[in-house]
């Protein structure tokens, strides 16, 4: 009986010095409870996360600026159209060069890469003929062109100042064929 007695003064002690533990330890492990001593002060705001309806304070100065304006950055699709068109400038110059004094302006369709628009100084239908051996058939499938387009100038006082006068392609056999419009 004895050992009993024993085991129920341990067990009333061992409770005792965990409700004591639990007391002197409770506030520091447990968050307040609300209601009880007062209201719980809201968190303080996240300046991260501020509304963008919050008031700005005025900057005391603007940011550096860099030396030269950062360009927002291209699809892979426009990095692909520039690294075709940067390797196509040589013909473009070619063009120029040779034929400057009947072009205009050459240069690669807005709406399609594959295709060469050449505008011309004059309305003179030989024009497409002679582009079309000595500057279209021998290089244009070489630069990544399979379709060629021939503008020509209009008569003062027209609306638009080019016309449509002309296409090409490649046949099978590799030779260009021009049809009027």
């Amino acid at each position: 009986m004895q050992k009993l007695g024993q085991t129920f003064v341990f067990l009333l002690v061992f409770v005792g010095v965990g409700l004591l533990c639990y007391y002197l330890a409770a506030p520091r492990v447990l968050p307040p409870a609300s209601g009880a001593g007062g209201a719980v002060p809201p968190p303080a705001p996240d300046p991260t996360t501020a509304p963008l309806t919050a008031p700005l304070s005025t900057p005391s100065a603007a940011p550096t600026l860099p030396a030269t304006r950062i360009a927002p950055p291209r699809s892979a699709t426009q990095r692909e159209a520039d690294d075709i068109e940067a390797r196509r400038a040589p013909y473009y110059q070619w063009l120029h060069a040779t034929f400057g004094d009947v072009l205009t302006a050459q240069q690669a369709s807005a709406s399609d890469q594959a295709t060469l628009d050449l505008y011309t100084t004059r309305a003179d239908s030989t024009l497409v003929l002679s582009l079309l051996g000595r500057a279209v058939q021998p290089y244009a499938d070489t630069y990544g062109f399979n379709h060629v387009r021939f503008f020509m100038p209009n008569p003062a006082g027209s609306v638009e100042r080019y016309r449509f006068a002309a296409e090409a392609s490649p046949a099978s056999n590799g030779t260009w064929n021009a049809f009027e419009k």
